[in-house]
């Protein structure tokens, strides 16, 4: 820094200075210029807001991977070829709790994976139209947030029997063994599954989560029997998958109305801020409400008598 003051001060070398600088000031922007088409500002989380930053740079690739670049910051993100570990295959458990939005967008990615998966392969095209990916991305859309309609659900269906048949197939090993088919098997069963049969599934497992939370109090025994969780009762695994024995909309009700006064009630409020208590409630509520609603015509009254004189 001294030697670059002193240089600026001696006089007759002033001028060539000042025309290093602003060609260095124009490369710096031409620079930056250049990366501005490959890369974009992101959004940076600070606090509960957001604000801009333009010196976080995110650069996109065609595999799906991205680098994303800041101060003393660099993160590469892998792309759709990545294999992933079986641990990190979604479980059952993971899918039944997904909302339609999210099993709609896993879906989506596990069809986008499997696409390029199969380009590793020589029958690659063969057997993309085989599996029929392009039908499933355009039945199952990115972004829609309720059931499929029948007719889909039946596409789907039809389309998923083909995966399962697929299993039998000694050439399609290789195919079936990859992550991204099996994710997107398993995503579909749970996508074209009524939308009751989902409410249900969602309800017992969140059911099942209260009941083992319950076991951490020692008043959980009497919790357990007042929300219907103990075994042989209404909120209980079996009881509630039986067809034969399933609750009624009466009984069901019934139940619902302990929650409410669990969760309206501040002496309980160590029970109902339990985030399982709080699941088990809301899909209770949406499980009551798939059930259909009774007949609201007026009650057919018998003809009048007529009264003699």
């Amino acid at each position: 820094m001294c030697c670059i003051v002193a240089t600026w001060t001696a006089g007759p070398h002033k001028e060539l200075l000042m025309r290093r600088l602003i060609v260095y000031l124009a490369a710096t922007a031409l620079v930056w210029q250049s990366l501005g088409l490959v890369s974009e500002a992101q959004l940076v989380q600070v606090g509960p807001g957001y604000v801009k930053a333009p010196f976080v740079r995110v650069y996109h690739y065609p595999d799906g991977s991205s680098f994303v670049r800041a101060p003393f910051v660099a993160v590469t993100s892998p792309g759709y070829r990545t294999v992933y570990p079986a641990h990190n295959l979604p479980t059952p458990g993971d899918l039944c709790e997904m909302s339609w939005r999210s099993l709609g967008e896993t879906i989506h990615d596990a069809t986008v994976h499997l696409d390029s998966d199969l380009d590793q392969f020589a029958r690659g095209e063969d057997w993309r139209s085989r599996l029929k990916t392009s039908e499933i991305a355009a039945l199952a859309p990115k972004g829609g947030d309720a059931p499929p309609a029948a007719d889909v659900r039946r596409q789907l269906q039809d389309t998923l029997e083909i995966f399962h048949a697929a299993h039998k197939s000694s050439e399609l090993s290789p195919v079936v063994n990859l992550p991204s088919f099996q994710i997107l098997e398993a995503a579909l069963g749970e996508y074209v599954s009524p939308p009751k049969q989902r409410l249900q599934r969602q309800l017992l497992w969140a059911a099942d989560e209260l009941r083992h939370s319950l076991g951490e109090f020692a008043t959980g025994g009497g919790w357990r029997d007042y929300l219907a969780l103990s075994s042989g009762m209404a909120l209980a695994d079996g009881k509630l998958a039986d067809a034969q024995s399933s609750p009624s909309a009466a009984e069901l009700s019934d139940i619902l109305k302990h929650f409410d006064s669990v969760d309206q009630n501040n002496d309980y409020r160590i029970i109902a801020r339990l985030p399982a208590f709080k699941a088990t409630h809301e899909r209770l509520a949406a499980y009551l409400n798939s059930f259909p609603t009774p007949s609201s015509q007026p009650e057919e009254l018998p003809a009048p008598q007529r009264i003699g004189r």
